[in-house]
């Protein structure tokens, strides 16, 4: 039987077992995993959009890299699993086959560059360790207009009619 925990910021007060953890804080990361003692650690947070960090490239170091250094860090010390959610933004779309795992990398944006960063971080750190790159931006849509890919959907909507 498996024992999991949620954790958020932005959105814990959502979720009804969602617990607040701020992944910005080291010290506050490592407490958390100290009291759940995880086998595995399924990262998914960081800011997913990818206009939002076009717009402000520092966020990216902040919100993406700093927890993921913290976690990889954290897991290759206490020998934990790591499962790293990435992204098909790490490519640029050029390549007429499927990515293979080990094709280079060569993103187009502020977010894709991020989450090869943090890929590189997973991989430098962490020996038990897997990642994966989904072709889909993760995480609730609060407002259609978040990013290129959802502002599309009020457009179908209105098509439907």
């Amino acid at each position: 039987k498996w024992e999991v925990q949620q954790w958020g910021l932005s959105r814990a007060k959502d979720y009804k077992d969602c617990k607040e953890v701020d992944l910005r804080k080291r010290e506050e990361v490592e407490k958390k995993l100290e009291e759940f003692r995880p086998d595995v650690v399924v990262h998914t947070a960081g800011e997913r959009r990818p206009d939002v960090l076009e717009n402000k490239p520092d966020l990216t170091e902040e919100l993406n890299e700093k927890p993921t250094t913290y976690l990889a860090e954290y897991c290759a010390q206490k020998n934990i699993k790591l499962l790293y959610l990435s992204t098909d933004y790490v490519f640029d779309g050029k390549s007429p086959e499927p990515y293979e795992e080990n094709a280079e990398t060569s993103p187009l944006s502020t977010y894709g560059i991020s989450k090869v960063r943090c890929e590189q971080i997973t991989l430098k750190a962490c020996e038990t360790f897997a990642i994966l790159r989904v072709p889909l931006l993760f995480g609730e849509v609060e407002d259609p207009y978040e990013s290129a890919v959802t502002t599309l959907w009020p457009a179908v909507k209105d098509a439907s009619k």
